[in-house]
């Protein structure tokens, strides 16, 4: 089920208050400074999704799910909250994203994550953010991937991770930085 305008608008704005309290977004009192490390890390989470895919991995923090669906709720979750970050309205069209499925037949999974890239590239982040999502729903929806559930469950497996505690990534010289 395609979530509403509202629901995603509300999901970002949730997404990224529990990501400000939890302390990822300190180092960056201007949250637009953040806009190309934001983006290459919802990139390196696609790249991890390829990964996962290349070798039929299964996650490791949800083994019960495919490496290549965690991967991509992750992007999702990163995505999200960098729109509400930047108060990026999300605006979600079927027509959009029925472009972008058709689009994806003709690719192979690497080659579809790879156009998913190239949106979260682009220099505007409206323009990036909002296509971004819309070929992410769009590879959900080929790949048969509940990203409502997958992100429900994969932010309450981070609220509960060592490595998200504020205290471990500042005092871990190997920790999450951003």
């Amino acid at each position: 089920m395609l979530l509403t305008n509202e629901d995603w608008n509300i999901l970002a704005v949730d997404i990224h208050l529990d990501n400000v309290e939890a302390g990822w977004w300190k180092p960056y009192p201007n949250k637009l400074d953040r806009y190309k490390t934001a983006m290459m890390l919802v990139i390196s989470g696609l790249a991890e999704a390829v990964e996962g895919d290349r070798k039929d991995l299964q996650d490791d923090h949800l083994p019960q799910y495919k490496m290549l669906h965690v991967e991509i709720a992750d992007a999702f979750i990163r995505l999200l909250d960098s729109a509400a970050a930047w108060r990026i309205l999300i605006y979600v069209h079927r027509e959009n994203i029925n472009r972008y499925k058709f689009e994806f037949k003709l690719h192979t999974v690497p080659e579809q994550l790879y156009i998913i890239c190239q949106n979260a590239c682009r220099a505007s982040p409206d323009y990036s953010v909002q296509n971004t999502l819309l070929s992410l729903i769009a590879f959900a929806e080929t790949h048969d991937i509940d990203y409502e559930k997958l992100i429900a469950e994969k932010r309450e497996y981070n609220r509960k991770r060592h490595n998200h505690k504020i205290d471990v990534r500042e005092n871990d010289k190997h920790g999450k930085k951003f």
